[in-house]
């Protein structure tokens, strides 16, 4: 009995070290032509569309690595991607380790293909043909170490670049990858040639030399570097260089959701981390504007967020529309006349996903006209349609607006709001011209209105604007009409100094802002001559001034003056004139003016003319208006 036990386990023993290698030799000689429908089934689930394959043939005899020949493979194209097919190749000789097998890995070590045509295909929302479901494996573990292909072609529809390519595609082992063809850019024709290193030889790891050649009328991209590991694009390191007409035909392949601009030429070096990409360092020029810069692009739950900076030597405004774009500004120009309120867009549709911050910087701005804003650095941040520019400062001829700007687009019309402060500047600085008043000024701008772009959210704004200048100097005929001395004013008006000038005590302009009106809240012009009272209202949708001021002599004569200063025109182009009582400008001529002048005259008992004029507190009223 205890013999008979002890020959039981003898058998067990030689089954559980024989068993491993029956499977091994099973393994070694089966005829793999048993695995086609297994083959068949995976090919279709991973492509999801029908595929089918002619015969699997063994051709070594005895091997746990054995080369098998696959011939007559035929992917269906899916049904949302168009008819024919997706791949069809006439025959793959591949070498696979078996074990791998067993448990669900398979790992060719070498691949040879005749006769591939691959018919790749992405829509415009993104959705493609062979990238069907995301995989677990880590990149550049396939342990493949030799990979040819011959006589075969690669076909490109590729909606989101607007392109399509037809190239000659082959690996060999004394050139590596090779992709060559012809196709189109927006309908434009297109040549791409794409090279990769040599694959035989290389350890998984190491890096792989690649290179990129894309020319149309529309584009000339060029770029070349190294990937992280051999056939894995995920991560790389490259030079690139890009040109063409307007910079949305680049980012036809960036997909960075650019505007249209003029003709640009641009170098960057670029790190790929998939998803992220870190630029390193990009320079060029876009028309005439010069720049250099630096970003770190992140993808995060289907956003984009970005950090950098990008600083401009000179920067023209223009350069950052295309000639459709400048064509119809143009056009709007000529049809609501000159403006100095900016019709800037401030609406951000296609930048709901993008987030981040950047630091901005333009030392010099190039423009079309006569501007006093020179330059303007800030940090511009975007989260969730909400754009800051915070800290900023907007460099002028004099002085400096520093203070912040906001907009917030999540829904309806964008929502801007302004907070700048101006010191260092001249009143002639803001309107143009410094012939009839002028002196140094400080001012406070607080809007917050709603529209598609600047002019159009001023023009519904509520808020405050102040202009106060403490100082200065205007012309001596005007400031004797608004005091409303009778002998003065006529000799004034016969003849006089044209270019006599008094001081200006102050002139403080503290305007109520409501729906893109300006009311004055305090509108006060004081001098040794004279004290004037403004009242009126300016138009921010039109840019048209209409204001009055009323003067009072500081030494009355027992017959004063009616007559106000009237302030019209525009903010580009103001201009000041005097008219009577009523508010009419007088007749033109000698007998006009005496005449507008007898018409204006009032005794010393008419609406408090001869009393002492009531003290400005110049530095009271300033502080006030521009707190």
């Amino acid at each position: 009995m205890m013999l008979a036990g002890r020959t039981w386990w003898k058998w067990i023993a030689a089954l559980v070290v024989a068993l491993p290698v029956a499977v091994l030799a099973v393994l070694a000689l089966m005829p793999l032509g048993l695995l086609k429908g297994f083959a068949e089934a995976r090919l279709s689930d991973r492509f999801d569309a029908p595929a089918s394959i002619v015969a699997i043939d063994r051709l070594d005899n005895l091997s746990l690595s054995p080369r098998i020949r696959v011939s007559g493979i035929r992917i269906a194209q899916p049904s949302w991607a168009g008819t024919g097919d997706f791949a069809r190749v006439e025959t793959a000789v591949l070498r696979v380790p078996l074990l791998p097998v067993l448990i669900g890995r398979f790992r060719p070590e070498s691949i040879d293909v005749t006769g591939l045509d691959l018919h790749l295909v992405r829509l415009a929302d993104g959705r493609s043909n062979w990238s069907k479901r995301k995989r677990n494996k880590r990149p550049g573990d396939s342990g493949l170490g030799h990979l040819t292909i011959s006589n075969s072609r690669l076909h490109l529809r590729e909606d989101k670049w607007k392109m399509t390519l037809d190239a000659a595609l082959s690996v060999d082992v004394a050139r590596g990858l090779s992709i060559s063809g012809t196709g189109t850019h927006r309908g434009q024709p297109m040549r791409m040639t794409a090279s990769g290193g040599v694959i035989d030889g290389a350890a998984a790891d190491a890096r792989w030399p690649i290179r990129l050649s894309v020319v149309s009328p529309l584009l000339a991209l060029e770029a070349s570097g190294s990937t992280d590991r051999v056939l894995d694009i995920t991560g790389f390191d490259a030079t690139m260089t890009a040109s063409g007409p307007d910079i949305v035909y680049l980012d036809d392949i960036i997909e960075a959701g650019l505007p249209g601009t003029q003709d640009f030429a641009l170098k960057a070096t670029v790190r790929r981390d998939k998803p992220d990409w870190t630029i390193k360092s990009i320079s060029g020029r876009i028309g005439r504007s010069t720049f250099a810069g630096n970003l770190l692009v992140k993808k995060r739950d289907g956003r984009t967020i970005l950090n950098g900076t990008l600083a401009a030597e000179t920067l023209d405004f223009n350069d950052l529309s295309s000639d459709k774009g400048l064509a119809v500004a143009a056009a709007k120009r000529r049809a609501v006349g000159p403006r100095i309120i900016p019709d800037t867009q401030i609406h951000f549709e296609k930048l709901g996903k993008v987030g981040g911050s950047l630091r901005v910087w333009a030392k010099r701005l190039l423009m079309q006209h006569d501007s006093i804003v020179q330059g303007f650095r800030g940090t511009m941040t975007m989260d969730h349609r909400i754009l800051t520019l915070s800290p900023l400062t907007i460099q002028l001829t004099r002085g400096a607006l520093t203070g912040s700007v906001r907009v917030a687009h999540r829904s309806g019309d964008p929502q801007l709001a302004i907070d700048l402060r101006q010191k260092g500047i001249m009143l002639s600085d803001l309107l143009g011209s410094g012939e009839d008043i002028d002196g140094p000024v400080e001012a406070r701008f607080r809007l917050a209105g709603s529209g598609r772009d600047i002019r159009a959210a001023f023009a519904r704004a509520d808020g405050r604007i102040a202009i106060v200048m403490r100082g200065g100097t205007m012309r001596k005929k005007l400031a004797i009409f608004a005091s409303g001395d009778v002998l003065d004013s006529i000799g004034a008006a016969i003849g006089g100094s044209a270019t006599a000038r008094v001081p200006v005590n102050c002139l403080v302009s503290d305007f109520a802002v409501k729906g893109g009106t300006l009311g004055p809240k305090t509108l006060v012009l004081d001098t040794p001559v004279g004290r004037s009272d403004g009242s009126g209202s300016a138009s921010l949708a039109t840019e048209q001034l209409a204001l009055l001021f009323a003067g009072r002599s500081k030494n009355p004569d027992p017959i004063q003056l009616a007559a106000k200063i009237r302030v019209g025109g525009t903010f580009s182009k103001p201009a000041l004139s005097l008219v009577n009582a009523e508010g009419a400008a007088p007749k033109s001529g000698l007998l006009g003016k005496v005449g507008a002048l007898l018409g204006s005259l009032r005794t010393k008992d008419d609406a408090g003319r001869g009393l002492p004029v009531p003290k400005v507190d110049c530095g009271g009223l300033s502080a006030q208006a521009l707190r």
